[in-house]
């Protein structure tokens, strides 16, 4: 028997509704702290005004330093010092990673969306960014990256990614 999603029982691990996505059950935990390679590209968004300001500051992180807080989709990302290149453009940063994904989020954040990164809203509002962006690079180190390529974020998660085991059956 094949199994399929069933988004609208109560269990989470057959499946649930994320932004009207069928999402199909819940990731593992190790699939939320897939971070990924070190050069990444996708799509980016941003914040709200003053919210990435408060996660630092919920979490305990100091901007001192940084350009900017972004998320990225996975918490094993977390600290981390991020460079990023819009398309057309140089790196910029130095970025501290405050915040990331939701384990219930990600699939939709990734999987469906294409998300690497989320910036501060003062950084869009730098870069005149009414939307999201396709094609932002994200470099996690020290400093910015002198030749090396970037992985389709989505692509190289949905290839990782996995699913707890849903009631009453395998995925």
């Amino acid at each position: 028997m094949t199994w399929s999603p069933d988004c609208l029982d109560e269990a989470i691990e057959n499946g649930y509704f994320d932004r009207d996505v069928c999402v199909p059950g819940r990731i593992t935990k190790d699939s939320w702290y897939l971070g990924g390679p070190a050069h990444l590209i996708g799509i980016g968004t941003y914040y709200a005004a003053g919210i990435m300001e408060q996660v630092a500051d919920n979490r305990g992180m100091s901007l001192d330093g940084f350009r900017d807080g972004v998320a990225l989709m996975s918490p094993a990302d977390l600290g981390k010092t991020v460079w990023l290149r819009r398309p057309g453009e140089g790196w910029e940063g130095p970025f501290l990673v405050v915040d990331c994904s939701g384990r219930l989020d990600m699939f939709v954040n990734t999987g469906i969306n294409g998300m690497v990164v989320e910036v501060g809203h003062e950084t869009a509002a730098d870069w005149g960014l009414a939307g999201g962006i396709n094609g932002i690079e994200v470099f996690k180190g020290s400093s910015p990256p002198n030749g090396s390529r970037a992985t389709f974020y989505r692509t190289w998660w949905l290839a990782r990614v996995q699913f707890e085991s849903p009631t009453g059956g395998t995925p």
